[in-house]
């Protein structure tokens, strides 16, 4: 019997054993298969604007538990389940191109069908904007349980409260990619009508922002969230723009010291966006000891210069800038550990000669006193989140507010600058006493990532060093 030629339009199910094992070998280390899993359609010929996806969380770990048995295989199981549907070669590899996984999607293109590789995406910031609309990742509705990262959150009704502690110790485990989106309604009922009195009052309302307010939601299990109500549209701010942008890159991008994004809602008159509740506010109020709270150890600040630099270089890596990297955006959780919010102002760095070339933007987005010279000059680069990750470790180092205008030298670097002969004294050492090298590492890191454009190193670069600590 000949060989069978395979094209485009074969059935997956027609596909030899030999590529099973390849795909298998591909998507089942490092759970890579969930990415295709919360992809694969219902209906085989839905597109973005109608895609509604064929498994739902129980399938999944169904999935999950089938590939933890001996011999099995997450990803096999998906593939005789979903062939019973017919897909092609072709919708597969659709699915895995839509979920990045570019090289199972090479394989089926290159080896199985004897084409070229799979083009890749554009990703200056217009495609981005452009394509928002897709479903780069799961998006399910209101009659379903609220879940990220095998997590479910109950609705406001629920009575799951046993599982509550599980939730809470599961929603970092993995990196995985369900998003969903919350009817305003719940939202209103989690946050009290969106109470505007101070949390610590007795109120939901965490914190104020540019771009809107925030309030603790809390689920009928204890299960907390943070809920950011975005303000509506206006001469300054286009928030529906801001809302697009940090919900793409926010789902897109996964990394241990970013803030995740548990959901989102666009049905009221305000949209919102969901997030992991981070117990210990932000980096900025700690340092100041807002609401009494004790002042941060030396070793915490260590853990939160190191986290936070992590953080910076991850998104830097993937060509993005955030451009308003400051103390009021490092966010910490129950531990203590740093994790960058607000995504907001976030677009990709300019490409072509690596990552610190110059990209002309319309307007200066930042806060004043952590923003770079060039940045009023409209240039961006990667190099401007360095500049505002050495006046955090000033911060941190000193326990000085960024901007003072009480102040000769109102903004910190500049004060810095005119006043700091020796380091340890102006140490903050409200926390206890500093460890010497780690004084000294973190100075030199904020002097370098002061300095002007052309001597400036992009926080990647310092990672080794700050690693050692």
């Amino acid at each position: 019997m000949g060989k069978v030629t395979l094209t485009q339009d074969s059935y997956i199910r027609k596909l030899p054993f030999s590529a099973y094992r390849k795909l298998i070998n591909l998507l089942d280390p490092g759970r890579e298969w969930e990415k295709m899993a919360v992809l694969v359609p219902r209906e085989i010929n839905m597109t973005a604007d109608n895609f509604e996806p064929r498994y739902d969380f129980d399938q999944i770990a169904n999935f999950a538990e089938r590939g933890r048995k001996h011999n099995g295989s997450a990803t096999e199981s998906i593939l005789r389940d979903w062939g019973t549907q017919n897909p092609t070669i072709q919708h597969l590899i659709n699915v895995f191109m839509e979920a990045e996984l570019f090289a199972a999607a090479d394989y089926l293109s290159v080896q199985i069908l004897g084409g070229s590789p799979v083009p890749r995406p554009h990703t200056d910031f217009m495609s981005v904007e452009n394509n928002l609309g897709r479903p780069h990742r799961k998006v399910v509705e209101d009659d379903e349980d609220l879940m990220l990262d095998g997590v479910n959150l109950p609705k406001p009704n629920s009575s799951k409260a046993s599982d509550n502690e599980e939730m809470k110790n599961s929603v970092l485990r993995d990196h995985n990619i369900v998003l969903r989106h919350v009817s305003y309604s719940t939202l209103k009922s989690i946050t009290n009508n969106f109470n505007e009195e101070e949390a610590i009052k007795g109120g939901n309302l965490l914190g104020k922002g540019g771009f809107g307010l925030v309030f603790l939601g809390k689920f009928q299990s204890n299960f907390s969230v943070a809920v950011k109500q975005l303000k509506k549209d206006s001469q300054d701010i286009d928030v529906e723009k801001q809302f697009n942008t940090e919900r793409h890159y926010l789902t897109k991008y996964r990394q241990d010291n970013l803030v995740q994004l548990l959901g989102f809602s666009h049905d009221g008159p305000y949209n919102c966006l969901i997030y992991q509740l981070m117990t210990n506010g932000s980096l900025e109020d700690r340092l100041m000891c807002k609401d009494g709270t004790s002042p941060l150890t030396s070793s915490q600040r260590v853990i939160i210069v190191k986290g936070t630099a992590e953080g910076i270089a991850f998104l830097n890596n993937h060509g993005l800038v955030h451009r308003d990297i400051k103390s009021a955006n490092v966010l910490l959780d129950e531990k203590f550990l740093p994790k960058i919010a607000d995504f907001a102002t976030t677009r990709s760095a300019p490409q072509g000669s690596g990552l610190s070339k110059v990209q002309q933007t319309s307007c200066v987005i930042g806060t004043s006193a952590y923003l770079a010279p060039e940045a009023f000059q409209y240039d961006v680069s990667t190099k401007l989140d360095s500049f505002s990750f050495g006046v955090v470790l000033y911060e941190i180092l000193t326990g000085l507010p960024a901007y003072d205008d009480q102040r000769e030298e109102k903004d910190l670097k500049t004060h810095m600058d005119e006043n700091c002969e020796q380091i340890v004294d102006m140490l903050d050492i409200s926390g206890g006493e500093w460890d010497e090298k780690a004084v000294n590492v973190i100075y030199d890191v904020a002097v370098q990532c002061v300095q002007n454009k052309r001597r400036r190193p992009v926080v990647s670069d310092l990672l080794e060093d700050l690693r050692k600590l």
